[in-house]
């Protein structure tokens, strides 16, 4: 949520929600009913057992029941994500919103950007590779918590690559440091892939992609995806096989060195929760259990053997408020329409 909020435009904190709902009415919830519908777009995925005949008549008989007229231009939502500068670490960190969860979480978010085919074959295969790699370092070896994962994600049409990491013993400080290790730390395992290693990931990520559907509930969801978010690719994972074919081991290590490592071209976006028992960095809060102490948590017990924490040469941003910050940041186009 936190993520969210420091990303796209008009996402309303779940506390204004529950203020705004709590001075609504009966009467104005059924004037609102009697006025939505009154404008909008209308798009209708029709699809199985029809003719194009009968799908076009379904389509006309629900704009005569809706009667609605088209938005202007003006009105449409444009869902635009935040561009976060290369070269530069923004961090936000605040107290859960349950004062009594003892768990810490962080959210380290690498943006990579407009999404084009290439760049699509390269952040899929790079989530591919590091996924379970991440999950054996953080929980496994480090055991740092129970909810640790990675993921290739987009947020409004703006790729990402995501590691999330969640504690009840550890701050989430110490957590950003722990995937910054790691991150670190795999850019040689990436580099030591043999040949024969990728090709049987790729390999296994085309035939992830070029799974059927099972059921028509998963074709529906995977064509509305397309209408929802104005993009009409209906093609798109044929196309992205296609660039997967291509696609080389280097091709990935520059993709990963341009967009994760630690450099000038690497955008990056930590948001953290400190639980119950974790205070803040730098806050005059008390804090205790084992997340508590600053001492604590970088204290490297030497039998574990974890990775270093490298040093962040990047420019430091710390996010204060959400709305200021996003008022303040330049804003992707808007990919999706």
């Amino acid at each position: 949520h936190n993520q969210a909020r420091c990303l796209e435009m008009n996402c309303w904190s779940v506390q204004s929600k529950i203020e705004e709902i709590k001075s609504v009415t009966v009467e104005e919830l059924q004037a609102f009913a009697k006025t939505v519908c009154t404008l909008g777009d209308l798009e209708m995925l029709v699809f199985g057992n029809f003719t194009e005949k009968k799908a076009a008549e379904m389509v006309r008989n629900v704009q005569k029941i809706l009667d609605a007229k088209p938005l202007a231009p003006a009105q449409r939502c444009q869902l635009r994500c935040v561009q976060l500068a290369p070269g530069t670490t923004y961090t936000l960190q605040k107290k859960g919103y349950n004062e009594n969860d003892v768990n810490s979480c962080v959210c380290a978010l690498y943006q990579i950007g407009k999404e084009t085919y290439s760049v699509l074959a390269r952040h899929s295969m790079l989530g591919h590779l590091i996924r379970e790699p991440a999950f054996d370092q953080l929980r496994t070896k480090e055991q740092l918590g129970y909810s640790v994962f990675s993921v290739a994600t987009t947020v409004l049409g703006s790729l990402s690559l995501l590691i999330l990491v969640q504690s009840p013993t550890k701050g989430a400080k110490y957590l950003d440091d722990r995937v910054e290790a790691f991150v670190n730390m795999y850019r040689k395992t990436l580099t030591d892939i043999d040949e024969a290693t990728f090709e049987a990931n790729r390999t296994a990520l085309i035939k992830k992609k070029a799974e059927k559907d099972k059921t028509m509930a998963q074709e529906a969801n995977r064509h509305w995806g397309k209408i929802l978010y104005k993009e009409y690719n209906f093609d798109k994972v044929d196309r992205e096989i296609e660039e997967l074919k291509k696609l080389t081991l280097q091709d990935v290590v520059d993709f990963f060195d341009k967009h994760v490592a630690i450099g000038a071209t690497r955008a990056k976006l930590s948001t953290q929760v400190f639980g119950k028992s974790s205070p803040i960095p730098g806050s005059e809060e008390k804090g205790t259990g084992a997340g508590a102490s600053k001492t604590e948590e970088t204290k490297e017990e030497p039998e574990q053997k974890i990775p270093p924490v490298p040093k962040d040469t990047t420019a430091q941003v710390e996010v204060k408020d959400f709305d200021d910050f996003v008022r303040s940041m330049p804003m992707f186009p808007a990919f999706l329409r």
